[in-house]
């Protein structure tokens, strides 16, 4: 089982970033926390991942990411952190399902 999410990512800031697997992840209703599937991003189209890959000021990109979930599994929302490693910024998504 598994849950994939598209997603835009926009570069607000002034300098180029790059997207790494921890700042987003799957939360169920349980609370339990996915991290992505890296062993499934041979299954996202090469102009879709944009995990280790820059993304310059001013540039949208759109991604996606999937996630290995357990049978039954629902209440699904996504956790986004800032890019910033220092940061404490989160943002939360709920998927509806």
């Amino acid at each position: 089982n598994f849950v994939t999410v598209d997603f835009n990512f926009t570069n607000n800031g002034d300098k180029a970033k790059t997207l790494s697997t921890p700042i987003i992840k799957l939360i169920d209703s349980t609370g339990r926390e996915f991290s992505a599937d890296t062993d499934s991003w041979s299954y996202v189209p090469a102009d879709r991942n944009l995990f280790l890959n820059q993304v310059n000021p001013g540039v949208t990109q759109p991604g996606t990411v999937i996630f290995t979930v357990p049978q039954g599994a629902s209440g699904f929302k996504v956790q986004v952190q800032d890019t910033n490693y220092f940061s404490t910024g989160k943002a939360t998504v709920d998927l509806g399902f």
